[in-house]
């Protein structure tokens, strides 16, 4: 039951970061780029396989790419890199 909450807690992170990522793109604020919905997409990915295979490695590695995408974005939305592009 541990590993089922975990697995949906992660691919609840990517759903929410993919979401963040799309209102921003509607909002035209260019603070995410592509590579995080592909950093998103993959950590999804890891998760659902892990979730087949019930493997915790899968689990904590799908973990660890949702934690770097989100020290990330805070990053980005704390001191305000790519807010203020220069033309």
């Amino acid at each position: 039951m541990k590993m089922l909450s975990i697995h949906l807690l992660n691919t609840l992170v990517a759903i929410f970061l993919l979401i963040l990522l799309n209102v921003q793109a509607i909002v035209d604020i260019p603070v995410f780029r592509i590579r995080y919905i592909w950093i998103s997409l993959f950590g999804m990915l890891i998760c659902l396989f892990g979730w087949v295979k019930n493997d915790r490695f899968y689990s904590y590695l799908a973990g660890v790419l949702h934690l770097i995408l989100i020290v990330s974005c805070m990053g980005i939305i704390w001191f305000g890199l790519g807010i203020h592009p220069h033309p």
